[in-house]
């Protein structure tokens, strides 16, 4: 939405961007408790861990948002505007990157032992492949994290649109970006020596 008003379109921004990241919030603060090194799986840890993977695609979904700025981008005016729009824009769309390369980290390094890291490749793959599908069903199904609770019929009639050729190639181009951006992500943390520990 743009309005003119530089501060009331920020501050719009601003409500909205808000309310998504504390969406790309929840898998993250789920991730410190369900994650660690001597978590036993229990009922509730069961009910904590689906709740986490229905709300792990919120975090890379932020980065569809940008299409609001691409629509507004012709009607900024001025160089302040460019600016702060784009600066608002990048902070919110870094923000729930990071939160997705720390939520999945997390769920990597409790599932993934020493002995199974063989098989990082292709855990990958498949989580992010899930993700993505949960992305393509938000932003273009417009359906929430909550609709698999409320209305999993609604959720699951989404499969059928799978099979064709659009949202294939959305789910797999968004997956591999996914799986670049994860490569940067740990490049620069074993690089800046910042750890992900567990428990």
């Amino acid at each position: 939405m743009y309005t003119g008003d530089l501060r009331l379109d920020l501050f719009i921004n601003t409500l909205w961007m808000g309310w998504n990241l504390l969406l790309a919030l929840v898998p993250f603060l789920l991730a410190q408790y369900l994650f660690q090194k001597r978590t036993r799986p229990s009922f509730l840890w069961l009910l904590g861990f689906g709740i986490f993977a229905l709300f792990l695609p919120n975090a890379p979904y932020v980065l569809t948002d940008s299409i609001h700025f691409s629509r507004v981008l012709p009607d900024l005016a001025t160089r302040k505007e460019m600016v702060l729009w784009t600066g608002q824009f990048t902070l919110f769309i870094l923000t729930g990157l990071i939160l997705f390369y720390l939520s999945f980290r997390k769920l990597e390094q409790f599932l993934l032992r020493k002995k199974y890291t063989q098989y990082r490749l292709l855990f990958r793959l498949f989580g992010f492949g899930l993700v993505s599908i949960g992305v393509y069903w938000g932003r273009f199904l417009r359906f929430n994290s909550w609709d698999a609770l409320v209305n999993p019929q609604l959720v699951l009639s989404g499969i059928r649109y799978l099979n064709d050729v659009p949202v294939i190639v959305f789910v797999s181009g968004f997956t591999l970006f996914l799986l670049a951006l994860y490569f940067v992500f740990e490049k620069l943390q074993n690089r800046l020596r910042l750890p992900v520990v567990l428990g």
